[in-house]
């Protein structure tokens, strides 16, 4: 069993499945469907990420993160920060062409790396500020 999945195995709390899983689509042909709750809140998740990123490899990763939660507190710290001195087209690969819901939100979400480091592409951010007003939109546009 890999390192990941045995810390998150560790801070199961069994309490917590009820009030938890009700976030998430379970039934049949529902993106979660067969998915099994351990309870564990988002802060203890990012805990257990945070110590243990750096020592399992992408098969490990890759074996865990199977939610919008966990792809959501990992993709971007993690294959964001790794490719910000990279080729990125892995990501749109991702987004276009990924197998799973999964792959496609982390092609996605993994960009947010990039926007905290200021490096946003114009595209992005004309449709980020479309709807505000003409003046803002252009105080925005000569950053």
């Amino acid at each position: 069993m890999n390192l990941l999945l045995q810390e998150m195995l560790s801070n199961a709390d069994p309490s917590q499945v009820a009030g938890l899983s009700r976030f998430f689509k379970t039934g049949p042909g529902q993106y979660g469907e067969g998915d099994k709750f351990l309870g564990i809140k988002v802060p203890v998740t990012r805990e257990v990420v945070r110590r243990c990123w750096n020592k399992i490899g992408f098969r490990e990763i890759e074996e865990c993160i199977n939610n919008w939660d966990l792809v959501d507190l990992s993709c971007y710290p993690l294959l964001g920060e790794w490719l910000l001195d990279k080729d990125r087209s892995v990501l749109y690969s991702l987004a276009r062409e990924g197998k799973t819901i999964w792959e496609q939100r982390i092609g996605i979400v993994s960009t947010m790396t990039f926007i905290r480091h200021g490096t946003m592409p114009r595209t992005m951010l004309r449709y980020a500020i479309e709807k505000f007003p003409p003046e803002e939109r252009a105080a925005w546009l000569h950053l």
